[in-house]
């Protein structure tokens, strides 16, 4: 017998010493039936042990009750078995108040699976040594009447299970829904970190985010919970957690965490299962913590959005890849990360050289030698300086979609630097002269109301627009 066989049964001893040894027997059994219950017992939980690996990684207060389920069990059903009157004159079973033996927390460690696995152990010991109980020439009729009490049993157990998981599955929806809507708005108070840890999640966490709406051919919550879970599950086995649940009761909105994104692909794969094809999938950045889990929601609702702004988006596509629409439509963190690295290359730029080369190819075409010939300049000099802006950004500009992100970037940066050094020569209305896009709140805001104005019949673009989190974030 190994160490580890010897602790369980010590372990397993010492639970029969524990709420087993001062357990009530059940009155209606003579002392003698009472002492082959235990019997029977002892037969099962050695088998158990012997055969069953999650009844051996119990510990010592889950394996006691689930014995104190089990004794109880087969105490009722020798109570019942015995009774002098014929099986259908007696009482009917009901096995209900097993489980409320043991506290419903169990459950959690306890899977109705286990038991299941528990009973037909049980069933089996008792089909085995029926003659210690049966006397003879009943043996049939015990026999009969184990199969239908372990039924009524196999029937308790399946209802406290279900109403548990209801319950559960309630509190859950509640949850995500509360950590969705605290992230959306920037809020990462104590109440969210608490909430995000029941997935053991922390501010080491890697995270990412997609954003969507959930496959349309599925109209019934009990299917599309099934299949939400099998995603989960699936996940799961990647050692990462997701959390998923609806905004507005029409975005499908899932948070993937774990301490690396080394299965990134195969997570995105799986979700993709998930999302209705008729509408974007934007997937948020990666980042760490609860700053960055905040930072890739808020970029994947934005881009869904701002996605409409983009002829035949990919799927999925990537917030990140839609940086330049979501600062159109008012989103102020893509603004500040335009206009970071607007600075990038100004500050590298030798008397602004690398902007002029940059602004000059962006409006000649995208052609080197056109660009020269305006900047009197050798059209190798211009790929010199082309090169070093990719170095700085990661975007190339002779890419079409990164050099419409880095238009934009010069533009705001523009903008930026004329009210820091003397003023726009015109702004937006409701814009007050001298104060930076980054202090003054009401430039998006400013934005925002004519892009309504402009698109009263756009509900996507009125809910994009209307997040004030943004403003408070930036």
């Amino acid at each position: 017998m190994t160490n580890t066989e010897r602790d369980d049964k010590e372990a397993a001893g010492g639970s029969m010493m524990g709420r087993l040894a001062h357990k009530v027997e059940n009155p209606s059994l003579s002392p003698d039936m009472a002492a082959k219950a235990r019997q029977l017992f002892s037969i099962s939980e050695e088998r158990m042990m012997k055969n069953l690996r999650w009844y051996r990684n119990l510990n010592t207060e889950e394996r006691e009750f689930l014995n104190l389920i089990t004794l109880t069990a087969i105490e009722d059903y020798l109570a019942w078995a015995t009774q002098p009157e014929p099986v259908k004159s007696r009482e009917e079973i009901n096995a209900d108040h097993l489980f409320s033996i043991a506290p419903i927390e169990t459950a959690r460690a306890i899977s109705l699976s286990n038991v299941l696995e528990d009973t037909r152990t049980v069933v089996k010991v008792i089909s085995e040594n029926i003659s210690l109980i049966a006397p003879e020439g009943k043996e049939r009729d015990y026999y009969e009447a184990v199969l239908y009490y372990s039924r009524e049993v196999a029937f308790s157990a399946a209802s406290v299970y279900a109403e548990v998981a209801e319950t559960r599955s309630r509190w859950m929806a509640r949850e995500e829904g509360l950590v969705i809507n605290s992230l959306l708005d920037h809020n990462l108070d104590l109440s969210l970190q608490s909430r995000m840890s029941i997935y053991g999640w922390d501010n080491g966490t890697r995270f990412f985010s997609v954003v969507g709406r959930f496959r349309s051919d599925v109209h019934s919550e009990i299917m599309a919970g099934f299949y939400q879970t099998q995603a989960q599950a699936a996940i799961r086995k990647l050692e990462v957690e997701a959390l998923m649940g609806t905004h507005t009761n029409s975005l499908f909105m899932v948070l993937v965490g774990g301490n690396s994104d080394d299965h990134f692909h195969e997570i995105l794969d799986i979700l993709e299962t998930l999302f209705s094809r008729e509408a974007c999938m934007c997937v948020g950045p990666r980042s760490y913590g609860y700053e960055g889990a905040s930072h890739s929601i808020r970029a994947a609702y934005n881009g869904y959005f701002a996605s409409a702004a983009v002829m035949n988006p990919s799927r999925p596509i990537y917030a990140d890849d839609l940086i330049a629409e979501r600062a159109l439509f008012g989103d102020v963190v893509a603004f500040r990360q335009l206009y970071d690295v607007y600075q990038s290359i100004r500050d590298a730029s030798k008397n602004g050289d690398l902007i002029e080369t940059l602004e000059y190819y962006l409006l000649e075409g995208s052609s080197f030698e056109r660009t020269a010939e305006a900047m009197v300049i050798h059209p190798n000099t211009a790929r010199y300086r082309l090169r070093k802006v990719t170095e700085l950004t990661g975007w190339d500009p002779t890419d079409p979609l990164d050099a419409y992100a880095l238009r934009y970037a010069v533009k705001i940066g523009r903008y930026e630097d004329s009210l820091k050094n003397q003023g726009p020569l015109m702004v937006p209305q409701s814009s007050r002269s001298g104060r930076s896009w980054e202090e003054n709140e009401n430039f998006t805001g400013a934005i925002s109301s004519i892009l309504q104005a402009q698109s009263q019949d756009s509900p996507a673009l009125d809910v994009h627009i209307h997040h004030p989190a943004e403003a408070s974030a930036a």
